[in-house]
């Protein structure tokens, strides 16, 4: 898991399946993908 502050989302990508696949500054080492079940409330949580 993962705690992210918002300003350091820098892109959204739609994932397959339906997930989201988060792009950081800075960048990390592994790939943060936010879960189709999820995806909903964090779009929601983002005011998206």
């Amino acid at each position: 898991g993962f705690i992210v502050q918002v300003k350091s989302i820098a892109q959204i990508h739609t994932h397959f399946n339906g997930k989201l696949l988060l792009e950081l500054e800075p960048s990390t080492e592994k790939e943060v993908v936010i879960s189709r079940e999820k995806a909903s409330e964090f779009k929601e949580w983002l005011g998206k």
